[in-house]
């Protein structure tokens, strides 16, 4: 139990700093190519700049970068200053120092174009990492986005549903534990979607990886600085296998569909907010052969039905139901199998996510089939709301549920309690069983205002 209680005091410390890095006053800079948030200062609330006189312009310069932008606004460039100067630590890398770029270009009503590059030189890899996305947006009525990716990166096994490169590195920083297992990518790759009618969405992929499995550079930590454990960064997996540098062509197709005459829908993002019906999803995923060493070839699908009901103004109810399964493989290399969000505390996710607080990051992937779903109950009249000084909508409690069937993970089922602030923290405890039996149990933290929910 002490182990425990230790566990959640780090949690609330990784918090804390995390906290100092994104101040609750600032303005959000989306960095999707380092899978990060980072904040930097609002320029008309800083009033420590503005008392700097004639340095002001300078200092605002290196904080938050210099941008140029054609006097009509239409076409805008610039970099994110200090703030995107070291993002991200990780034992593969080291650190990451250089800097994120971004642009637009607006070229009418209907047609923008966007870009986001960065380029960072690795302390520990001693190599550039870089990466650039631009991305095509048509047809607003069908919110259509056309995106070409390419880069030279480090990422990580789970592909899909991975950690926060900004959180792993707060954990590899201060615990040691360096929980995100990477591979190194050169890729190019293109992405689709768009809505032919309100509530459904069509979406495709395909991209050309050359990948190969990497090793750990370093295993500095604030805790262990001098430390000679050496933390492998292989997955714990029993179907791992490191993987040679192969060429790997991958692709993907699929639909969600809501019939929105019984949905509240936002018709700018077409993004269903509440619907009285259940959406329904489905994709494929797939490999084709391709060189001449270590051809890989696969096709897996999955289906889905979520659903967001609102009983009232202070009760809700989400639920996800899927499941899919390899219709083949043959040579697959772990960056394919389907994963899972599942990593073991310390976290900061939020609590209605799909993944999972209790099992080890990569246990559950598998390249064989697999039944998962979760269901989030959340009030703000329910147990401890019910008690006067909580009882006034600032509060809110949260019940959650998932479930998680595989050939390796067999009837995994993991149950939870959270309490929370508003929008600022929440804190839950959770509990797991494997086949019926009890297996786990712990405490994590997660602050809504920065992951997008609770």
């Amino acid at each position: 139990m002490n182990y425990l209680l230790v566990r959640f005091i780090i949690s609330l410390i990784l918090c804390l700093l995390l906290i100092s890095i994104r101040k609750a006053d600032a303005q959000t800079i989306h960095y999707q190519l380092v899978d990060l948030e980072v904040n930097a200062p609002d320029s008309k609330k800083t009033n420590f700049l503005d008392s700097l006189g004639p340095f002001t312009q300078p200092v605002k310069i290196f904080m938050e970068g210099l941008r140029i932008h054609s006097s009509d606004k239409r076409f805008s460039f610039g970099n994110s200053g200090f703030w995107s100067t070291v993002p991200v630590y990780s034992f593969v890398d080291g650190f990451w120092i250089g800097q994120t770029f971004d642009g637009k270009m607006d070229f009418n009503k209907k047609h923008k174009l966007e870009l986001e590059t960065m380029i960072y030189y690795t302390t520990a890899r001693k190599k550039l990492t870089w990466q650039t996305d631009l991305s095509y947006l048509y047809l607003p009525h069908m919110v259509g986005k056309l995106k070409i990716s390419g880069g030279d990166i480090s990422s990580d096994y789970d592909v899909e549903e991975h950690l926060a490169r900004l959180e792993n590195s707060l954990y590899s920083l201060l615990l040691g534990r360096n929980y995100m297992k990477m591979f190194r990518k050169k890729f190019v790759e293109l992405k689709n979607s768009f809505y032919p009618f309100e509530g459904f969405r069509l979406f495709n992929s395909f991209s050309v990886q050359w990948r190969s499995s990497e090793v750990n550079h370093t295993t500095y930590s604030f805790i262990h600085p001098e430390s000679n454990f050496d933390q492998s960064n292989i997955p714990e997996n029993k179907h791992f296998r490191l993987m040679p540098r192969s060429l790997a062509l991958v692709g993907s197709m699929g639909f969600d569909f809501t019939l929105c005459k019984a949905c509240v829908y936002n018709s700018k993002s077409n993004e269903i907010i509440y619907s009285y019906i259940p959406t329904l999803s489905a994709r494929t995923v797939f490999g084709i052969p391709a060189g001449k060493k270590n051809r890989s070839q696969f096709m897996f699908i999955e289906g889905s039905i979520n659903q967001r009901l609102k009983f009232t103004e202070k009760n809700t109810f989400d639920y996800k139901i899927g499941g899919g399964a390899f219709l083949y493989k043959e040579n697959l290399w772990f960056p394919d199998f389907r994963h899972f969000g599942a990593y073991s505390l310390p976290s900061m996710r939020t609590f209605t996510d799909d993944g999972y607080f209790l099992i080890g990051y990569y246990k559950a992937d598998t390249q064989k089939s697999w039944i998962r779903g979760s269901a989030n109950y959340l009030s703000e009249r329910f147990l401890l709301t019910r008690i006067k000084c909580f009882g006034n909508n600032d509060f809110s409690e949260g019940v959650h549920f998932r479930y998680l069937w595989t050939p390796e993970i067999r009837h995994y089922t993991e149950l939870g309690y959270a309490f929370g602030y508003k929008n600022l923290a929440r804190v839950g405890c959770f509990v797991g069983f494997t086949g019926g039996s009890y297996s786990n149990f712990g405490f994590t933290v997660s602050f809504p205002w920065l992951t997008g929910g609770y």
